[in-house]
Order: C-alpha cells, then sequence, then structure tokens
C-alpha cells in the first residue's frame, strides 16, 4: 500500500526520526584542572604542552577551610595570562564548613575574580567546589543564588561541581538553575573495593545526571592515582595523590586509573553524547613530577581517541659481576600501562640468589624464579623499571612477563 502524505508531514517525521537516533560527537570540549599549590617549572610546562589540545584552563584560586578561612592559593598570573586561555577560578569551600557566611564568601570570591582580571589574566568564569552532604543542599542552592546575583554586571560564567550522591536529592535541580553549567565529578575514593573510577558507574551517573539537568554540563574525570590508609575500622583517614605525605601504616592500598578504562567510556560517548553533555574536565593536570599522574603523551593520546596498545616487555641484562642478571621491564609504546602482574624465569638450574625490588615479591624453585606484583603500579610511556636480580651459573635464562 502507497501512502501519498504532503510534503510538510514527510519533513516532519523525518526531523522526528533524526531526533529519535543517537547523537554523534566528535567535538567534546576539554577542560584541565590547576589544582597544584605550588607553580613550579614542571606545572608551567605541561600548560604550555598541554595547550594545544585543551580548551581552559580551571585553576583552583583560593579554599575556604572548616572554620571559614578564606586562603587565596599563590597562582602564577603572568604564566596564565600569557597562556592566551580562558580560565575559571575555582574556589574550594571544605565540606564540613562550619561558619557559613555566605555574603563574605560571595565577596571574597567576587574580589578574587576583579584581582585576577586586574592582573591580565583573562577569567570568563568562576566555579565553587563544594562536597556538602545531600542535606545541606537548600542552603546551598541558596548561597548560589544569592553569588549569581551578586555577580550581575561581571560578565562572568558561574559553575559548580555536582556529586552523583546528590542525584537522589529534588533539591539538586534547584541548585544548578541557578549557574550556567555543572561538572559532574565520577571519581572518588569512597570504598576502596570499587577502586577510584568505575566506568560502567560513571556511565550510569552520567545518564542520570543528564536526564534531569536543566543546564550544559561537562564530567570531570580523572587522569592520576592515589595511595589510601584507612583505620582499624576501615574508615579511610587519609588520601595520598599528587605529593608524598608519608603514610607509614601497613594499611594502605594504591589505587590506580587505566588510560585504557577512561578511553573506553570516551570513544562511547563520542558515538552517542547524552544531551547536554558538552565536554571533558580532566583532573587534574599532569605534569612530569607527578608520579601517580599518566605522563601527558597518555593523557593526549586518550584526549585525540587514538587506538594504541601498550607493549610491555620483561628482560634482563648482564650485571657487573660474574653470574649476576638485572630483570627490567620497559614500555615501548605511547601509553602508560600496568606494570605484568607476573614475571617468569626460567632458569634450567638453581640459581645460588635471588632479589626483589620495588612492589615485586620473589618466590623460587630449582628451575624457575617468579616475580610476583604486589599492589598495582603504572609504568610509564617509553619508560624501563628495574624489578630485580638473580644470581646463576649459567646466564642463559628464559623471560616471560603476564599481564
Amino acid at each position: 500500500m502507497k501512502l501519498n502524505l504532503p510534503k510538510c508531514v514527510l519533513i516532519v517525521l523525518l526531523v522526528i526520526l533524526c531526533a529519535c537516533k543517537p547523537t554523534k560527537n566528535n567535538t567534546l570540549a576539554h577542560d584541565a584542572y590547576i589544582w597544584q599549590h605550588q607553580w613550579t617549572p614542571t606545572l608551567n610546562a605541561a600548560m604550555q604542552t598541554a595547550s594545544s589540545w585543551i580548551d581552559r584552563w580551571r585553576v583552583l584560586g583560593a579554599e575556604l577551610t572548616r572554620h571559614g578561612q578564606f586562603s587565596p592559593i599563590s597562582v602564577n598570573h603572568q604564566t596564565l595570562s600569557g597562556g592566551g586561555k580562558p580560565v575559571i577560578v575555582v574556589i574550594r569551600i571544605n565540606g564540613q564548613l562550619i561558619d557559613w557566611d555566605p555574603d563574605r564568601i560571595a565577596t571574597n570570591s567576587l574580589d578574587l575574580v576583579k584581582k585576577w582580571r586586574q592582573l591580565g589574566v583573562n577569567v570568563t568564569g568562576l566555579e565553587i567546589d563544594h562536597d556538602c552532604a545531600t542535606r545541606r543542599l537548600t542552603g546551598y542552592a541558596q548561597f548560589i543564588a544569592k553569588l549569581r546575583q551578586d555577580s550581575e554586571g561581571l560578565v562572568l560564567s558561574l559553575s559548580i561541581t555536582a556529586l552523583p550522591t546528590w542525584l537522589g536529592s529534588l533539591e539538586l535541580v534547584s541548585l544548578l538553575k541557578n549557574v550556567d553549567e555543572a561538572v559532574l565529578q565520577v571519581h572518588s575514593v569512597v570504598d576502596p573495593q570499587h577502586g577510584l573510577f568505575d566506568a560502567q558507574q560513571a556511565k550510569d551517573w552520567v545518564e542520570k545526571f543528564s536526564a534531569i539537568s536543566p543546564v550544559a554540563f561537562r564530567v570531570a574525570l580523572p587522569t592520576y592515582g592515589s595511595r589510601i590508609a584507612w583505620d582499624k575500622d576501615k574508615h579511610i583517614v587519609t588520601v595520598e595523590s599528587e605529593m608524598p605525605i608519608g603514610l607509614e601504616t601497613a594499611e594502605t592500598q594504591e589505587l590506580i586509573v587505566r588510560p585504557q578504562d577512561v578511553a573506553v567510556l570516551l570513544d562511547a560517548w563520542r558515538e552517542r553524547t547524552p544531551p547536554r553533555l558538552v565536554g571533558i574536565s580532566w583532573f587534574r593536570l599532569p605534569t612530569r613530577e607527578d608520579r601517580r599522574a599518566w605522563s601527558l603523551e597518555t593523557w593526549q593520546a586518550v584526549i585525540e581517541g587514538r587506538k594504541i596498545v601498550a607493549k610491555i616487555n620483561a628482560y634482563t641484562s648482564p650485571g657487573p659481576f660474574p653470574g649476576l642478571l638485572d630483570v627490567f621491564v620497559s614500555n615501548e609504546s605511547d601509553i602508560d600501562a600496568s606494570f605484568p602482574e607476573k614475571i617468569q624465569l626460567l632458569t634450567g638450574q638453581a640459581c645460588e640468589a635471588s632479589d626483589a625490588l620495588g612492589d615485586y615479591r620473589i618466590a623460587q624453585t630449582n628451575d624457575e624464579i617468579l616475580f610476583h606484583l604486589s599492589k598495582p603500579a603504572i609504568l610509564k610511556a617509553r619508560h624501563q623499571s628495574a624489578v630485580g636480580w638473580v644470581r646463576c651459573p649459567n646466564q642463559q635464562v628464559k623471560i616471560n612477563a603476564y599481564p
């Protein structure tokens, strides 16, 4: 049966069918958080390197302590102004803030924006990062509404970070109505068993946020790992990320974020972009001295959607004494990868001695030596690392690495 429909009806039907198809988006914008408290030459170098694939910087400008003290960060205004990138000033408010003074917080935040502009920084936005309890969202929404009113005339975009734990609150929409955009944070140390980042969980959170958000939003994705320590009741007491803080307790765990896991999620959003998702805000800008962060090369590869397969090899090298062999692993690819879980040396003989280094532990039999990785660790792109040594009369050994 042939239907003779008016041309206008056919056009409407075509529009409806197109609207039902998933949105394909290869142009998600990419921002990066600069969260460092020390503006070192290494940080400046990372900014210069990443400027070609980053649209704007979200810079930690000040922190509000639990007792209400407003503490500006000593940033390099000259570097920010010279780079030419738009800058969003981020004010971090302690989630357990006791002395909540909306007028003073708003005034201090906006004064900081004005100061940075006077110093030549192209400040286009202000972001409030407040990880408050869900039950306090009503008061938080009232503060954001006041901040919105006080910022009129400054030509300033207003944004907030949002937590997945807020998704069940009716107050979330009221909070979002007074901002221009939000940044949904999908990485955190909540339960060590779930790690620092779960791609499927992050995807679910984004779908739920997309369904209720009245404004455009971005997703904060991690470029780093952390080491956590907990007490006898399994409560997290300390998180060590960018800088070592001297975790001596035995109750610690290393949490890593595999670039491949994040890349899979990004590929899914490029193929089908949830409504109102406009970009990614990376936390945080990696530097060469940040040992838990991805390498800049890996970060760029993930952003660009390049399919790079990690290539990990294990090998031995003669040591300074007869019969001594040093054992190494190397990453010969352009993407960071996990250290192998197991390295096997087939010796065909009983070796005189052996030992492991770093995060490896050793087990030895008459004709085999095994190096076992005790905790997850990342070997950066184009790097190598010594994992141990063996002393065998015959240096003709075979070596295998297993993921």
